[in-house]
């Protein structure tokens, strides 16, 4: 069975695709590190408060 061979437009237009994929994927990286950010920021103080309740 012969396997079929993408002509180089098939192909260029398959790229384009997935560099679009990437950059969509890229940005949804960076909105989920904000929130990822924003997580920690919330959770940090309450890691402190505890540590020093554990203390006294």
């Amino acid at each position: 069975m012969a396997r079929r061979v993408k002509t180089r437009e098939e192909l260029q237009e398959e790229l384009d695709d997935l560099k679009a994929e990437n950059q969509e994927l890229q940005e949804e990286n960076e909105e989920l590190q904000g929130q990822l950010e924003t997580i920690a920021d919330i959770v940090a103080p309450a890691d402190e408060e505890e540590e020093e309740s554990e203390e006294d």
